[in-house]
Order: structure tokens, then sequence, then C-alpha cells
């Protein structure tokens, strides 16, 4: 069983695209860029600090480490969650697959409606 049954439909999350990252990255093809099943994450480091940007399949940037997002549907046949983020200038949608969710998503993080 995994996390995709647990989750609704309009609850608000927060992404950790540095953990996701860190999951499916293998250290041998670390060149800061790691492609995921609809899009990809870029690790940008500047001096001290370091970014993980996550970018929806259109190259669209969807989501920056630690955003609160909102779960637009769950589609469990195809073990899929489409989240959006409406943080920015107009609202971006971004999916993940159900073995990218376990490693992204804080769930009671965000109790914010």
């Amino acid at each position: 069983m995994n996390n995709i049954n647990k989750l609704e439909e309009g609850v608000r999350v927060c992404v950790s695209v540095k953990a996701l990252f860190d999951c499916f990255m293998e250290e041998e093809y670390s060149n800061g860029c790691l492609e995921i099943s609809n899009g990809y994450i870029e690790k940008i480091s500047e001096g001290r600090q370091t970014y993980y940007d996550l970018y929806n399949n259109h190259g669209e940037l969807a989501c920056m480490d630690g955003e609160i997002v909102l779960i637009s549907s769950i589609n469990k046949q195809r073990d899929t969650v489409t989240l959006i983020n409406n943080n920015g200038e107009y609202p971006i949608t971004f999916e993940l697959y159900a073995e990218e969710i376990e490693e992204a998503l804080f769930i009671n993080v965000c109790d914010i409606k």
C-alpha cells in the first residue's frame, strides 16, 4: 500500500524537491539535473546556497524546494497525483508518480486552507 491512497484532493502539502532529488539521483550521474517521470529537477549551487527546482513536462518552473502546493487530482489507476502551485504569477500544474510522492510530500505539515 502506498501513500497515494492516503491523499485527498483539495489538501495543501509541502513539497521537498531536495528529498526527491536526493532519493533518485545516482552519485556518478550527479551533473545537477535529474529527469523524473513528468519533468526534471535542477540543482543549482551559488556559493554556500543550493537550490532545487522542479520543472514540469512543459519545461515550466513548477515548484521550488519547500513550497506549499494544492493536490488537484489523484489518479489511482495511473498511480499519479496532479498538483497545482499557486505561488507564482499564474498557477502551474505538475504531476508526480506514487514512488515520487513517497519521497517528496510532507502531508501533515500544512494545515493551511
